[in-house]
């Protein structure tokens, strides 16, 4: 089971598993459940390139333009923040932009508070949500203060020309990160003396 979301947490962590073990089948199954899709090394990336093909096409200077990873967050579950704050470190490690912090639209640094506290000229947005939908087209715009409208969206607070991105689950490359996660987590090895005492049939 590939969990498809960007953090361990509540979800994940919580309802999932909960959701799972009401299976009439569960405890005959073999099941592995792997870490979240967002959690996986190739993410970082992803979202790199994509942060500079955004830069590209906005004609955007990388040392004068931030990264905000707007993330969603729970206060139900303080690990739903982690995975967003460790990307943020990686993008900053790699120097994908002159600055990269984490937001949320349901925890804190508030969006707008981690917006606020960037100094660069410029930033761009990028969704860390798996879906579209209206957390990324209207959620987050207006957290920051935009309008929603078609993503990519540019516009202006204050002083800041602000970009932003499609969620993050839309960039090509995803499916390959689900099957790579699969791959790495197979079920368990059948118990020995199972399949003999179990004969399945045709």
């Amino acid at each position: 089971v590939v969990p498809v979301m960007t953090s361990a947490g509540h979800y994940a962590d919580v309802i999932l598993p909960e959701a799972l073990a009401r299976n009439r089948r569960h405890p005959s199954v073999r099941l592995r459940v792997t870490p979240p899709v967002g959690s996986h090394p190739g993410i970082a990336p992803l979202v790199a390139r994509r942060v500079s093909e955004l830069l590209r096409e906005h004609t955007l200077s990388r040392s004068e333009t931030a990264v905000l990873l707007a993330g969603h967050g729970t206060r139900r579950h303080p690990a739903s923040r982690e995975t967003a704050l460790r990307l943020a470190e990686t993008l900053r490690r790699r120097g994908v932009a002159s600055e990269a912090v984490a937001g949320f639209l349901d925890d804190e640094p508030a969006l707008a508070d981690a917006l606020a506290e960037t100094r660069s000229d410029a930033v761009v947005v990028i969704p860390f949500l798996i879906g579209g939908g209206s957390h990324a087209g209207e959620d987050v715009p207006r957290a920051i203060g935009l309008e929603p409208g078609e993503l990519p969206l540019v516009g202006r607070q204050g002083r800041l020309r602000v970009v932003v991105d499609q969620a993050v689950g839309t960039l090509p490359g995803i499916v390959e990160i689900i099957v790579d996660l699969a791959r790495r987590h197979p079920p368990p090895a059948p118990r020995p003396g199972r399949r003999g005492a179990n004969p399945g049939r045709v």
